[in-house]
């Protein structure tokens, strides 16, 4: 598993316990391809689309801001960092995907 941590937006600990979980966004992901089998799932929370996508066998990497959700996400996830997206994506995501997904995720960030 990889994890990093990149705090530059929030101060220690603020978001470490946070958990946003919900039955995923099956509208959404009733978007992807059949061919789309490696998925990045940008804000993946608590792994809750990972959950939906690994259950049609498809392999799934998030990036959550929350070590509380990452751990939970890691659960169905093959990989999950904990990153801050208002730094940018983390230099580990390098993988080429066949999907890149972000549910729920503009709301929550501040710029």
């Amino acid at each position: 598993m990889i994890s990093e941590r990149n705090s530059c937006a929030f101060p220690a600990g603020s978001v470490d316990s946070k958990r946003y979980e919900n039955v995923g966004n099956p509208s959404l992901l009733a978007l992807l391809p059949d061919t789309a089998i490696h998925v990045l799932d940008i804000g993946c929370g608590a792994g809750d689309n990972a959950r939906l996508l690994a259950a049609t066998g498809r392999s799934v990497d998030g990036i959550t801001l929350s070590e509380a959700e990452a751990v939970t996400a890691r659960e169905v996830c093959r990989n999950v960092l904990v990153h801050d997206l208002e730094a940018g994506l983390p230099e580990q995501v390098s993988k080429v995907y066949d999907a890149v997904i972000c549910s729920h995720v503009h709301e929550h960030l501040r710029r």
